[in-house]
This record gives structure tokens, sequence and C-alpha cells, in this order.
């Protein structure tokens, strides 16, 4: 399936193949980046991620980086994350790293065993919008993560082995 455009990706993954796991942002009320404005949030069906996996392979089968969009992969509930992350390192056997974007709370609903199974799929690094660490400014923005989310969310990430 073709990529639901626009989509934003960090500058340091414009060698990692891009794979649509979710559309949109979780956090869509947020005013701070308007990526996701007029995307509604949607979380994408695995038999239509696995076709564009094996679509992806065909292409790219030397792929050693994958970065998971769209705002937040991380919204994906965990039992269905994991088998598209089993999918994606069977795939491709020279895989060293998948990325994706996260908002703060999508990753602190997880226990320290559900990051390390994402630490264990080669799922390392989480991009996550940290626009302020005021949190008059946050609800200013409407942003969904409080400071405290984020925080909690850096540390938890980073005991999991998840930069």
């Amino acid at each position: 399936m073709p990529i639901i455009e626009p989509v934003i990706r960090p500058p340091s993954e414009a060698g990692s193949l891009v794979l649509q796991v979710t559309v949109g942002c979780s956090g869509s009320t947020c005013t701070f980046c308007g990526a996701y404005q007029n995307k509604r949030f949607v979380i994408k069906d695995e038999t239509e991620i696995c076709d564009d996996i094996h679509h992806a392979a065909r292409q790219y089968p030397n792929t050693r980086r994958v970065f998971l969009l769209d705002g937040d992969a991380l919204a994906f509930p965990h039992k269905r994350l994991i088998p598209v992350l089993d999918a994606i390192n069977q795939t491709f056997p020279r895989l060293t790293r998948i990325a994706s974007y996260a908002n703060g709370y999508n990753i602190t609903r997880r226990n320290h065993q559900e990051l390390e199974d994402l630490a264990a799929r080669k799922l390392r690094l989480i991009y996550m919008g940290l626009e302020s660490g005021s949190q008059q400014i946050l609800d200013m923005h409407r942003k969904p993560s409080s400071v405290d989310h984020m925080i909690n969310a850096v540390r938890q990430a980073e005991q999991a082995d998840i930069k």
C-alpha cells in the first residue's frame, strides 16, 4: 500500500526504509506540529503492514534500518506490534535497528518487560517530541503528554536499553 502523505521523519533516518504502521499521530490535538493535522489517526492492519514489508523486501533486500511511520507507532497495541516487529526482523536479516516516533504516554503505559520485548526485536531508538519542559506551554498547545510523562518515558525506555 502506498504511504499516506504527508510524512515526516528525522533527518538521521534519511537512509532508513520507512514503513507506515500508523497514519497520523495519536496526539492529534497538539498544535506544536502541523504534520498530522489533516490526518485522522489510524492503526494500520497487520496484514497490510506485512504485505508492505514483503513488497519492500523485494526492492530493498539489504535493509539495515527501518523507521516506523507515522507520528506515534507505539500507539500500536503491544500484542499486535510484536508480530510486526518479528516480521521485520525475519524479512530483513541484515537489520540492525528499528526506530520510531512516540508520545510519552505510549511509552509509560508499557511495563518494563514490554519495553524490553521491543528492544529485543531491535526497536532501540525512539524520537519523542519534547517541545517544552513547561507544563503551561504544553497545556497551551494541547500536548497530550505531560512533563512528568515525558521524563518518566525517557527513564523507562533507557532502563530497557532503548535510546
